[in-house]
């Protein structure tokens, strides 16, 4: 039969290596916890640099499709003129041999 000094190491005893046990396990767990962090912030800056790349190239495009549009609109101005020109010709062509 136990007495309670007994009783009072095996607790006490059964206390120290569950202690260790869980000590343990949170070194495991804090560690295990690190490396997913940091794999998980260098996929985060991976895609940073990516989405830095492609605003870069959306830039550059913009700035091409501006140059277009700018382009586009003295061509339209270009051709509005013409035409202007070629009713005024037509007007006078037009007039003229039917009178």
């Amino acid at each position: 039969m136990l007495n309670t000094q007994d009783k009072k190491y095996i607790s006490d005893e059964v206390a120290n290596q569950i202690g260790r046990v869980l000590e343990k396990n949170n070194e495991v767990l804090i560690t295990g916890m690190r490396d997913i962090f940091n794999a998980t912030n260098e996929r985060i800056d991976a895609t940073n640099k990516r989405l830095d790349s492609t605003i870069e190239r959306i830039d550059k495009t913009n700035e091409r499709i501006d140059k277009v549009l700018a382009k586009l609109k003295d061509h339209n101005n270009i051709i509005d003129n013409h035409e202007r020109r070629i009713e005024k010709a037509e007007e006078k062509i037009f007039t003229t041999t039917s009178a």
